[in-house]
């Protein structure tokens, strides 16, 4: 194909300023054999839409269009999602019945994590809905949390979707840091799903294991990695995501919506101000995501260098789990596990995410008491002396879709 790579953002909001500098950082160092990338923002907000449109065609050298249009949709070859069901309110209000329960708050993992799951899924089957109609064949990134979930709806659906988290690489790249090594040369396995994974195996250019090296250097400093400490990576034999603790009770999380929140009001009215200004308040809440995930696979799907990344994929069974792939101008090709096995205790903890996460899909498919009580009853972030008052408070939301699993309006929720 020689024309441009259609790339259209649905949610595009204030944050988005960190995919256009992603977009703008990325160099190109095939000259002509790079598709130019056609960047279509679509939204709510067309104050914050205008500005984002004058900031983009700013930085980039592409084509640059935003409105509330949907037609921006038709045709896409690549789609992201960053679409926040409920929006900063809903946040807000998960953390405060979070809150009011003693139970952990966090918008991808536990009560939080639940109730973003029953309030999305009608608008993620909505928007799956019309992509299949505008652009049957696009690929679908998706940044929307929880993302195992969201991506397995997408894929239901028909569409291609994969989910993009930059938790695993990042991970990875502060081992490598505690190592004294540079990116790219420490190597590792992986098994788990979003955001309750594992990288196992380490190892160095010359493949020596590493594990114990890292062990020693960060207890040696007295640090750890992501919150995780480093007798618990001893234990584990692993390196586990800094969500962790959450999940095995040992730290709890208090939320940080409100602080989000200012952070995206703030980030508004600077660009507003000064549309072709890189905003200073952007600072306040880095997005990893863009740099760290998404610009490479747009590249790479430009016809740029190749990127192997750990992306959350679709799996014959029915769940996403995240895992190795390969990304270039053919599309997205998972890879076969090559490394070391997973340790035993890091297969039992994946094996007990794998049937929270079955226990999720089933709510979804047939909502209601039984299904929400199961589902709330294997997920490890929810205490059990606190699952019956959950399982009350839900309640209404999973009925709620059982009565409207699909929106039709889903872009003004």
């Amino acid at each position: 194909m020689n024309g441009p790579l259609v790339f259209t953002v649905v949610g595009a909001g204030p944050f988005t300023v960190g995919l256009v500098d992603a977009l703008a950082a990325s160099p190109d160092d095939l000259g002509a054999r790079v598709r130019p990338i056609e960047l279509r923002l679509l939204g709510r907000d067309e104050e914050t839409l205008a500005a984002l449109e004058v900031y983009a065609g700013n930085r980039l050298a592409g084509p640059v269009s935003a409105g509330t249009d949907h037609g921006l949709l038709d045709g896409a070859d690549v789609v992201l999602v960053q679409v926040r069901p409920g929006g900063a309110a809903g946040r807000i209000a998960d953390e405060q019945l979070a809150a009011s329960l003693g139970v952990a708050a966090d918008e991808s993992l536990g009560l939080g994590g639940l109730r973003t799951v029953l309030r999305g899924a009608p608008v993620l089957r909505g928007l799956a809905a019309e992509l299949l109609v505008r652009c049957p064949d696009a690929l679908v990134l998706v940044l929307t949390n929880p993302l195992s979930s969201f991506v397995a709806e997408l894929s239901r659906s028909g569409l291609m979707a994969v989910g993009c988290c930059e938790l695993p690489t990042v991970t990875g790249r502060q081992a490598a840091a505690a190592l004294g090594l540079g990116d790219g040369e420490l190597g590792w396995d992986y098994s788990g799903l979003s955001h309750r994974g594992f990288l196992h195996g380490l190892r160095g250019p010359d493949g020596a294991e590493l594990l114990t090296v890292l062990v020693d250097a960060l207890t040696a400093s007295g640090s750890g990695i992501g919150a995780v400490a480093a007798d618990e990576i001893a234990s584990l034999g692993a390196l586990p995501m800094k969500y962790h603790g959450l999940l095995r009770g040992t730290s709890s999380v208090h939320g940080r919506a409100v602080a989000v929140d200012s952070a995206r009001s703030d980030l508004r009215a600077e660009l507003l101000s000064a549309p072709r200004a890189r905003p200073e308040s952007l600072s306040a809440r880095p997005t990893p995501w863009y740099d760290v995930m998404v610009a490479p696979v747009l590249r790479a799907l430009a016809g740029g260098a190749a990127a192997r990344l750990v992306l959350d994929l679709p799996s014959g069974d029915g769940l996403v789990r995240e895992g190795w792939a390969v990304v270039d101008a053919g599309g997205v090709r998972p890879q076969p596990p090559s490394g070391t096995a997973a340790p035993a205790s890091v297969a039992g903890l994946v094996a007990l995410y794998e049937a929270q996460e079955r226990a999720w899909a089933a709510l979804l498919a047939a909502p209601g008491r039984s299904t929400l009580t199961a589902a709330v009853a294997c997920d490890p972030a929810i205490p059990e002396a606190a699952a019956g008052a959950v399982v009350d408070a839900l309640l209404p939301e999973a009925l709620q879709l059982a009565d409207q699993p699909v929106l039709s309006h889903w872009s003004a929720t």
